[in-house]
């Protein structure tokens, strides 16, 4: 990439609102600086109760266009496969926590 700018990164769990984009309308008054890179990632491992988790009002179409409306350079969304490929629906566990997270990037 020839943008030599700094990033400010912003992840949020996704429902994006108001209060979220203005997170995103305060950083692009840093843009001729700074690049602005967003994640959206519904972690289920957040949430005691793995209904919680499904009934979350969450459209990643939604708040993809949301934010490409404000500009944002990046946005990295990754499924939970991405982020824990040893995770299980029925138990809401990742079953090879030792490790934690995983997010292999290849050029």
């Amino acid at each position: 990439c020839d943008d030599k700018r700094e990033i400010i990164f912003i992840p949020f769990l996704g429902g994006l609102h108001d209060g979220h984009l203005s997170l995103i309308k305060e950083a692009k008054k840093y843009e001729s600086t700074h690049q602005i890179w967003c994640s959206l990632f519904l972690n289920p491992l957040q949430f005691n109760d793995i209904n919680d988790y499904l009934k979350y009002p969450y459209s990643m179409n939604d708040d993809i266009e949301k934010l490409e409306a404000l500009g944002v350079d990046v946005i990295f969304a990754p499924n939970v496969n991405d982020m824990y490929p040893f995770y299980d629906i029925n138990t809401n566990k990742n079953n090879n926590s030792l490790f934690g997270a995983f997010v292999d990037f290849e050029n």
